[in-house]
């Protein structure tokens, strides 16, 4: 490594540390979190109004989602809580919501991950498996692919704008 490219590296190094000790991005961060809680309060409305026309054994499947995506939550149980197979389940779901099964357990928890990540100091793998995923590098992925950045960025107020 060169010397030009070990100084980069310190003053990339520098900054991050500046900024996570909480510098001079403070208004900034307090900016972003009200456009975040904004955000949020309009997708719940969305989602909400979007529930509402649901058949009643997706918004029970929806429901049991809600409430447990913290544990492992499996396809087989929640067609057989609404009395379905799987496929049969699988094609309602997607049909109804959207989303597959998978995509919107995946969606509820990284949501719940989000407000975790903002609000506690667990570390991120703690949040990850809080949350359900039994891996802290899937958790991870999956939060970069929807968020647009990793859970550690996203916490110290180093991210894109949300979707």
């Amino acid at each position: 490594m060169g010397r030009s490219a070990r100084k980069e590296r310190g003053n990339r190094e520098s900054e991050r540390g500046h900024r996570a000790a909480g510098g001079p991005l403070t208004a900034r961060r307090s900016s972003t979190a009200v456009r975040e809680v904004r955000a949020g309060l309009v997708d719940a409305k969305e989602r909400s109004a979007r529930r509402a026309v649901w058949p009643a054994k997706v918004k029970k499947a929806a429901a049991y989602i809600d409430g447990n995506f913290g544990r492992s939550v499996c396809l087989g149980e929640i067609a057989d809580l609404v009395g379905m197979d799987k496929c049969s389940f699988c094609r309602l779901f997607k049909k109804e919501t959207e989303p597959t099964f998978t995509q919107y357990l995946n969606r509820v928890r990284l949501e719940e991950a989000r407000k975790l990540l903002l609000s506690s100091h667990f570390y991120v793998f703690q949040v990850a498996h809080k949350v359900g995923f039994r891996s802290a590098n899937y958790f991870g992925i999956l939060f970069r692919k929807y968020y647009g950045c990793s859970p550690r960025d996203f916490r110290n107020g180093l991210r894109p704008y949300l979707k």
